[in-house]
């Protein structure tokens, strides 16, 4: 019987790589720093289709993951949606 994701009975520790579709795919969600943007995008739309995506993202977030694709972001994007959370928390807080 094949196993399926559900974030309700799954442990939230790192069990949900094993749903991750990307699994045994290393070598094309780790491209090198001068892949073609056609091999980033083959990595994100393996992410876009996947079931743990949020957990993902949501890990390599955590760990500050600087290489490869997780969540269907690359380095750069973590980088920016960083920057984008740091900005959003100082308008809150009325810095700027």
């Amino acid at each position: 019987m094949e196993e399926h994701y559900n974030p309700e009975i799954t442990p939230r520790d790192n069990q949900w790589m094993e749903f991750a579709n990307c699994k045994n795919k290393i070598d094309i969600m780790f491209p090198d720093d001068y892949a073609h943007r056609s091999e980033i995008e083959r990595a994100k739309l393996i992410c876009r289709a996947c079931v743990v995506i949020n957990e993902c993202k949501e890990y390599s977030l955590k760990m500050d993951e600087i290489h490869g694709i997780w969540g269907g972001m690359t380095p750069a994007d973590r980088r920016r949606y960083r920057k984008q959370q740091q900005y959003n928390i100082n308008l809150s807080v009325g810095k700027q």
